[in-house]
């Protein structure tokens, strides 16, 4: 595997539950050089973001300990590692998205590049790329040229999870366009370069690693594609290494500079 920039690599959960009626982003610090602690940044904390979290769905951080959240309701948070909001980019902010963010079906999660570039999925819409001041820099959707092929899928589970490799690559999920779903991958101006489909994978979140393989989580549990587009690992309650306790409903995945793979699920 190609070495990393140096800087911390973290693996950053996004909590999907509620603590009352409060919902959270947490940051846990997993690998690298990062620090063996918690910070948790909710609508009661010290310093909490404004406007408040609707439902924290997706969250990513940077080798400077930025963490970035996604928020289900339409705004993107970019707090320091002291948990102090820096950046929020929703449609009412200086620097608009366009097309509006979030509209039927909401924000799905976030990445950012070694640049701090922020790529966005709005859920069925498509996937921005922001610089870091917030400067709208990309659009990928089915209104723009190109478009990706086929279209992403407008109800509710298109352009849901997105990643970013070292070379700028953007990779998203679409769950339900082709032959149960289909991962794609564009080049950093846009163009689509890959498109994985007919696996029968109805693919949830998706992450990349510095060599071009492409982890995804589905139906079928995790699997790992090579820069072909050609399956290499599956990992599943069935497969020679299954998980213990067994995989239930997984969803998120990230991958570390060591290749070791991450995964949350609903309900281990």
């Amino acid at each position: 595997m190609k070495p990393r920039a140096a800087g911390r690599w973290c693996v950053v959960v996004a909590a999907l539950f509620a603590v009352g009626l409060v919902p959270t982003a947490q940051a846990l610090a997993a690998t690298g050089n990062c620090p063996q602690q918690t910070l948790t940044i909710s609508n009661s904390s010290a310093s909490p973001p404004s406007p408040l979290f609707g439902w924290a769905a997706g969250a990513a951080a940077d080798d400077s300990g930025n963490i970035y959240v996604a928020d289900n309701t339409g705004t993107v948070y970019r707090f320091d590692s002291a948990g102090n909001q820096t950046l929020s980019i929703n449609n009412s902010s200086a620097n608009p998205p366009s097309p509006p963010f979030g509209d039927p079906n909401g924000l799905g999660s976030v990445a950012v590049d070694l640049s701090g570039n922020i790529y966005v999925s709005d859920i069925g819409n498509g996937i921005y790329r922001f610089d870091s001041s917030g400067n709208q820099t990309l659009a990928i959707n089915n209104a723009s040229v190109p478009p990706p092929s086929p279209y992403f899928t407008s109800d509710g589970v298109g352009s849901e999870s997105v990643a970013v490799d070292p070379q700028g690559n953007i990779y998203v999920t679409d769950r339900n366009s082709g032959s149960n779903g289909t991962v794609y991958r564009f080049d950093p101006t846009g163009n689509q370069t890959l498109a994985i489909t007919g696996v029968n994978l109805s693919p949830e979140a998706v992450a990349a690693d510095a060599d071009g393989n492409i982890f995804v989580t589905g139906s079928n549990g995790v699997t790992r594609f090579d820069p072909s587009g050609n399956p290499t690992l599956v990992i599943n309650n069935s497969s020679a290494n299954p998980p213990s306790p067994q995989f239930d409903a997984p969803y998120g995945v990230a991958v570390d500079s060591l290749g070791n793979i991450h995964v949350s699920a609903y309900f281990s």
